[in-house]
């Protein structure tokens, strides 16, 4: 496949294939990203958005084939040491945080790419920058409450909050085109959106 060197590629795919129980999931993908792009994923249900996001993300691994995130291969690499990096917005995503997690720490936890605050401390600084995200979403007077009391309905709160989480040092810069994104692709399963 011809086509971006490492430079100007936030993502590449070679031939990946997934399979689950015996299952193609994924067949003979090849996709190329260049840094900077946006991209949104949509089709159907059941023919492996979810699972390509995941690929993607950094949150699942193909059963072969290559991919190349941010320049990292998945799994030579370990994808927490770049997983910050890249944003992710999806409802499978809001479903991994715990259900009595703070607004404010679903969105200061992407400093380090993880989904609960379990035991993880963050500064006074870090605290604040998440808090200036969610005034950039809108959404700053959520903080103090319940993520999982907070509605998916109408209000696109829980995709505002996964738009935040994404990497919070360029997110806000985002902020219009991921509300854009996030009322259009409200009905489809993701999208991912990769850092330059």
């Amino acid at each position: 496949m011809e086509g971006l060197d490492c430079e100007t590629r936030a993502l590449a795919m070679h031939n990946v294939h997934l399979r689950r129980y015996g299952r193609v999931i994924v067949d003979d993908v090849n996709l190329e990203i260049g840094r900077g792009e946006k991209w949104i994923l949509f089709g159907p249900n059941g023919i492996g958005k979810s699972s390509l996001i995941s690929m993607m993300s950094t949150r699942a691994f193909p059963t072969s084939g290559d991919i190349d995130v941010l320049g990292r291969r998945l799994g030579k690499v370990d994808v927490f040491s770049y997983r910050h990096l890249i944003g992710l917005s999806s409802a499978e995503l809001s479903r991994a945080f715990p259900p009595f997690e703070d607004p404010l720490d679903v969105v200061v936890t992407a400093l380090s790419a993880t989904t609960g605050r379990w035991k993880d401390t963050y500064t006074s600084d870090e605290y604040a920058r998440a808090r200036r995200l969610m005034e950039d979403f809108g959404i700053a007077y959520l903080a103090g409450k319940q993520f999982g009391r907070l509605s998916e309905g109408g209000a696109d709160t829980h995709t505002d909050l996964s738009c935040a989480h994404g990497p919070i040092r360029t997110a806000h810069s985002r902020r219009a085109d991921n509300r854009t994104r996030s009322r259009r692709a409200r009905d489809h399963d993701s999208r991912v959106v990769v850092a330059a």
